[in-house]
């Protein structure tokens, strides 16, 4: 992850589209909507070294790590106080670090803030008057007991000269679907609330697509910061830049006298770029399709569209492949095929990693629809089906028979929110081509067994090509549509 990588920013592609509205002072909150992996620590991390190089400005991040988070069921209201109070007491208590002095009651407020939160070690006029007790002393007017109002934090946030950001990572880590529902609402309309009306602060804030979908489902209100959303998204082109940037860093890392250096940097623009990125990524990899091309003779897959268009997935795929090729020799179809059983299965234990809280029985229930040993399912009753056979009459999910179509449609949802599942449909008039569907842009399908029945359900591509299970298929790859041919082996044997 962007976040542990010391190296980072050393092969990071900079995303001035991005990098420009979340730096822009008239935006005072965005919502960064990001799947993981997609690249979004990233993003802040390079937004917070911009941003520090800017004067009298004071950059503070934090990541569900940081945070405590409170126990039991919170309403919404509940949820907005304590999120104001932790975002401005991470404010002051940096105002009270850099306090020399504290003789007024906020700045004391403030430097006491920070001692309680251990950002600072006790000054010496605090050290003195712990020791000795003034009567009506600025200590004893200001009464700290920890609990600062709202209302005075937010005075001495607005009283200070310097500018805040604070980019706020991950904290939908905490989201299960139960009580910790209100506590993400919470937080969305609370930074929303102070960055308007604080003049010298400004809050990004990360959150994952099917959490903040599932937010807006649940609470009318979080339409409202719609106006605040920013998502992020690469396209092919910009995966290929991905890999040859970390590929250039690895070269310049391992002297090698073989090395093709690129330079990213040429003012001679897009085809001598283009050239070096091509060059440097043929020196490792044949045949290294990032769109489905009609004219390749692989014709299996497309790495873009394979790893969900996230680059740390496409980077752990090429690592993957690269593991399994010997030294000095170039990776090809052979090994990409090897390499999608180990990189499909830990996609498997991802999902079930980031869904078990709210899906417990979703590694059984992905692996139960494998075996199937198909990739589509056709139309709703047949997927419902697959869905009562494999999962529900095994006792993956017990459930008495008058509810087996209830309990069949819960677990289509949740298979489709994870997107292990995507419908389909054909489109008029385009031959065999289809469009595609995902939760994050429709969460209403699977309403009910009889909605939009015409839909075709089928495994991700990811799923189908680790767990071999297609012959030939249409998939959407960006903007184009292409056909995809069937299957052929490697050169290094089969698979």
């Amino acid at each position: 992850m962007a976040q542990e990588d010391p190296n980072f920013l050393e092969y990071a592609l900079i995303r001035n589209e991005y990098l420009t509205p979340l730096s822009d002072t008239d935006s005072k909150v965005i919502i960064l909507n990001a799947a993981r992996g997609s690249g979004k620590s990233g993003l802040l991390i390079s937004l917070s070294e911009n941003l520090k190089k800017q004067k009298d400005t004071i950059v503070i991040n934090q990541d569900y790590r940081d945070m405590t988070f409170p126990r039991g069921e919170l309403s919404v209201n509940e949820a907005i106080n304590y999120w104001k109070n932790i975002i401005l007491s991470k404010i002051v208590s940096h105002i009270g670090q850099c306090k020399g002095w504290a003789i007024l009651d906020d700045d004391i407020t403030a430097v006491e803030l920070a001692e309680s939160l251990g950002v600072k070690n006790k000054n010496l006029l605090t050290t003195i008057l712990d020791r000795l007790k003034f009567k009506g002393s600025p200590v004893e007017k200001c009464d700290f007991d920890g609990n600062i109002p709202i209302e005075k934090m937010s005075r001495i946030v607005a009283t200070s000269e310097n500018r805040y950001w604070l980019l706020l990572d991950e904290m939908d880590d905490i989201y299960d679907n139960g009580d910790e529902i209100n506590l993400l609402i919470g937080l969305l309309q609370a930074v929303a609330y102070l960055a308007v009306r604080l003049e010298n602060v400004w809050i990004r804030v990360t959150i994952r697509p099917h959490i903040l979908t599932s937010l807006r489902v649940s609470n009318g209100t979080i339409q409202k910061l719609n106006e605040h959303e920013l998502s992020l998204s690469w396209s092919k082109e910009q995966l290929i830049e991905v890999i040859a940037k970390r590929l250039d860093f690895y070269q310049k890392k391992c002297s090698s006298e073989n090395q093709f250096p690129l330079d990213l940097a040429m003012v001679d623009a897009n085809k001598q770029k283009e050239s070096e990125k091509t060059r440097l990524i043929s020196n490792y990899f044949e045949d290294f399709d990032m769109s489905f091309s009609e004219q390749s003779a692989s014709g299996y897959r497309a790495f873009a569209t394979l790893c969900f268009y996230r680059p740390r997935w496409l980077i752990e795929f090429c690592k993957e492949v690269r593991k399994i090729t010997s030294e000095g020799n170039k990776s090809n179809l052979y090994h990409y095929k090897r390499a999608f059983v180990p990189f499909g299965n830990r996609r498997i234990q991802f999902i079930s990693g980031e869904f078990n809280k709210t899906i417990p029985y979703i590694e059984a229930a992905m692996n139960a629809l494998i075996a199937v040993g198909v990739s589509g399912f056709g139309k709703s009753k047949k997927l419902r089906s697959v869905i009562i056979n494999q999962i529900i009459k095994t006792n993956i999910v017990e459930a008495p028979e008058n509810a087996h179509q209830r309990v069949a449609l819960e677990i289509a949802k949740n298979m489709y929110r994870t997107e292990f599942l995507r419908g389909k449909s054909k489109i008029s008039g385009a031959g065999g081509y289809h469009r595609f569907y995902y939760f994050v842009d429709r969460p209403d399908l699977l309403s009910s067994w009889q909605q939009e029945a015409d839909i075709l359900w089928e495994i991700h591509p990811t799923f189908q090509r680790a767990f071999n299970l297609i012959d030939s298929q249409t998939y959407k790859v960006s903007e184009d549509v292409k056909l995809v041919g069937k299957k052929i082996q490697g050169e290094e044997g089969t698979f």
